[in-house]
């Protein structure tokens, strides 16, 4: 492992309210190392003894790939979370149990966005003279300010 990833991963390692942030610097640092491609895709099938080269340099390409994205996983976590984790098998597994214990549904997240969405334009008096303040009108209502505006 290179010193700087290392470096990098033991920064802001994961202890669950920075979840977001970390697993975006997780993913980053797993495109960069060209690893994420195991949290995707799935370890090919253990080669048979007849199997083509092709297919035993997929699998060992895979295997090493995702050795390597494990622990840079583990490194990255703190030590409780670490030891939690460690008997996990492949990076996908960790990165799944970790999103069931920290991230959120995307129902969830839709949900919230939705309430920020509706209280951030929701119709006030306020509201509306801060838009006729700034568009320059003068009438009542945003239809009057809309108006006063130049082709």
């Amino acid at each position: 492992m290179s010193s700087s990833i290392i470096a990098l991963l033991k920064k802001d390692q994961l202890t669950g309210e920075n979840y977001a942030m970390w697993k975006s610097k997780l993913n980053m640092i797993l495109v960069i190392a060209d690893l994420r491609f195991v949290l995707i895709e799935e370890c090919p099938p253990l080669p048979t003894k007849n199997a083509s080269q092709s297919v035993r340099d997929a699998y060992d390409c895979w295997t090493k790939a995702n050795d390597k994205a494990r622990l840079y996983i583990l490194t990255s976590m703190s030590d409780i979370l670490s030891k939690k984790h460690e008997i996990m098998v492949t990076a996908h597994q960790i990165m799944d149990s970790l999103r069931e214990m920290f991230g959120q549904s995307s129902i969830h997240i839709k949900q919230e966005a939705n309430v920020v969405h509706s209280r951030r334009f929701a119709p006030s008096s306020s509201g509306s003279e801060k838009i006729q303040k700034r568009k320059g009108g003068k009438g009542k209502g945003p239809a009057v300010a809309a108006e006063g505006k130049g082709p």
